[in-house]
C-alpha cells in the first residue's frame, strides 16, 4: 500500500488499493455472499453483465436509456 502522505496518480492504482485494503479489513466479504436480504443478487449480476456488455459494444446511448424491467 502507499506510505502515510503519498497520492494515488490514477484510478487503476486507487481501486486496486481500495481493494486490497478492504480485503484486509475485511469488507468485502458481502461480495461473496449472494445471500443478503438488502440485494436481489442474481438480478444484479444479470444488470451488470448486461452494462458490460454494452460498454464493450460502444453502446452508451443504450447504456444510458437501459430501462431495467
Amino acid at each position: 500500500m502507499l506510505s502515510p502522505g503519498r497520492k494515488c496518480t490514477d484510478y487503476s492504482t486507487f481501486q486496486s488499493l481500495g481493494e486490497k485494503l478492504d480485503r484486509a479489513e475485511g469488507k468485502d466479504k458481502w461480495k461473496r455472499d449472494d445471500d443478503s436480504p438488502l440485494f436481489d443478487s442474481q438480478h444484479l449480476r444479470e444488470r451488470t453483465k448486461r452494462y458490460r456488455e454494452m460498454m464493450a459494444s460502444n453502446s452508451m446511448h443504450q447504456t444510458i436509456m437501459d430501462n431495467p424491467n
